[in-house]
């Protein structure tokens, strides 16, 4: 008799449209060159982590985070496209790095009319960095809730 290990679910990082991410405009992002994922174009600034697990690290101008699930799936959450630029103005983060956090707790807000006025694209890259030899599948072209609707799985 086999047992299968059970995959993982994870849900969004943020309310909006989940979108497939060879659409976005950065082109390591939508070549996949960074992992496979998910895009979210975000309906408001909140940016919840996907899964229970650790925040391994938050980028010094808070545009981006990594986390890491118990089984050791790896994740990228990027917020925007050149955010960097911006030199942390319009990001706060709520999380610290090595905190433990439950899918749906807040670690980061958003200005998104800071990006906007700053010709900022905010679209949310959410990218498995290392998905631990599990296959992915990713769900778009749908409306997501931040901590409740699932978009990858594995």
């Amino acid at each position: 008799m086999f047992f299968r290990k059970k995959g993982g679910n994870v849900v969004s990082v943020a309310n909006g449209k989940a979108v497939d991410l060879s659409t976005v405009s950065d082109p390591a992002f939508a070549s996949k060159a960074m992992g496979e994922g998910v895009a979210i174009i975000p309906s408001d600034g909140k940016v919840v982590a996907p899964i229970n697990g650790e925040i391994t690290m938050i980028f010094p101008t808070n545009h981006a985070f990594g986390i890491k699930g118990k089984d050791g799936v790896e994740f990228l959450i990027h917020i925007g496209i050149d955010t960097v630029n911006l030199n942390g103005n319009g990001f706060s983060a709520i999380a610290s790095a090595g905190q433990k956090v439950k899918a749906g707790d807040s670690i980061i807000d958003v200005d998104l009319g800071i990006l906007s006025s700053n010709n900022v694209d905010s679209t949310i890259m959410f990218i498995v960095t290392d998905d631990n030899g599990k296959a992915i599948k990713t769900t778009v072209n749908q409306e997501v809730v931040a901590g409740q609707t699932e978009v990858i799985s594995y």
